[in-house]
């Protein structure tokens, strides 16, 4: 068994979007409470911010423990406690996917997303052993032949991590 968490280092950038999302939009709330179309707008875009914010803390407490028959997800979720068990025999769709933050693809983040038919568990690469994590979704994959789309198995080629495609065994040029 393994245990995986986001590193508050991770995080921090998120948290620092959020304080300034709120900043900015939480602030002058203060000045224009006579003006209803502007109080509105930027109280609706400081909820988001706010929202944002419990997301991410919601993110820092989360456990991810990895056996070789589950994955489970505890902590707090936006807005409970769950726990969340994936059983790797009960895989019926794994998707990896690339969100780009610049043009070149240079910098950005992968979601491997996991479901078992009612349940789906998402995970972002910032998690600590991300690596580990998608090469046993990939052995899942493999053993119960799951179909994966072209740009999951583009993806876990850039990981490093080679799975069988439906053509001539060409992998993808990169993450997409």
């Amino acid at each position: 068994m393994t245990e995986h968490r986001y590193s508050p280092a991770a995080l921090r950038a998120d948290y620092a979007r959020a304080a300034a999302g709120l900043a900015l939009t939480g602030g002058p709330l203060v000045f224009v409470t006579s003006h209803p179309v502007a109080l509105w707008t930027l109280g609706c875009m400081a909820s988001l911010f706010a929202l944002f914010a419990v997301r991410t803390a919601a993110r820092q407490t989360a456990c991810f423990e990895v056996t070789e028959n589950a994955i489970i997800r505890t902590g707090v979720s936006t807005f409970s406690f769950v726990a969340v068990k994936l059983r790797w025999s009960r895989l019926t769709r794994v998707r990896l996917r690339y969100y780009s933050t610049r043009k070149g693809k240079g910098n950005g983040w992968m979601q491997l997303i996991l479901t078992t038919g009612d349940e789906t568990l998402r995970i972002e690469s910032f998690l600590d052993g991300f690596e580990t994590i998608a090469e046993r979704a990939a052995d899942a994959v493999r053993k119960r032949h799951l179909q994966l789309d072209p740009t999951s198995i583009s993806n876990f080629a850039a990981l490093g991590i080679r799975l069988p495609t439906d053509d001539d065994g060409q992998d993808g040029p990169g993450p997409q």
